[in-house]
């Protein structure tokens, strides 16, 4: 016999979608908990860095991905996560030429503050058919860990010691 569960009508669509509801805009302390590195659609270099939130206003847990792609017009994200994370980046002193950025699994368990935004993208409403503005989350800045910085930090927050590799 299988298991019986009480769900509500939000309950049901919300598994549906199996969307969660954006988080709210600000900073909020997070761990790098994935990092891989490969390229992107149009065969760029890149790193997909995936950051489980420990501490912020809501969303403790969460994951959410950032891309970070190596190219002259986006090594500015590169440059802010190595800052961030107390790695080596290229700097105007940097003589021209090779500069080795590090392993993508050098990343794992550092701490960092992410500033979140809410992104508008069009969408259709499955079950009515009609084109709707939906929001998610984009990780706009990463920066060094600062506690103090987080915006309405929860009494919820995790210890981040059950995160870090």
């Amino acid at each position: 016999m299988g298991i019986k569960l009480n769900l509500t009508g939000e309950e049901i669509k919300a598994a549906q979608g199996g969307a969660f509801p954006p988080l709210a805009e600000g900073t909020y302390g997070a761990v790098i908990y994935d990092a891989k590195f490969g390229q992107s659609k149009a065969k760029n270099d890149m790193y997909t860095i995936t950051f489980k939130i420990t501490e912020g206003p809501e969303g403790i847990n969460r994951q959410l991905k950032g891309w970070f792609t190596l190219t002259p017009a986006a090594l500015f994200k590169v440059v802010e996560l190595n800052k961030a994370v107390g790695f080596p980046y290229p700097t105007k002193d940097t003589p021209a030429g090779e500069f080795e950025f590090n392993d993508a699994e050098d990343y794992l368990g550092k701490q960092v503050n992410i500033v979140i935004v809410q992104e508008a993208y069009e969408s259709v409403d499955e079950e009515t058919g009609e084109d709707i503005t939906a929001y998610r989350n984009n990780v706009k800045y990463v920066r060094k860990y600062d506690a103090e910085k987080i915006s309405g930090a929860s009494d919820t927050a995790v210890d981040k010691s059950l995160f870090l590799a």
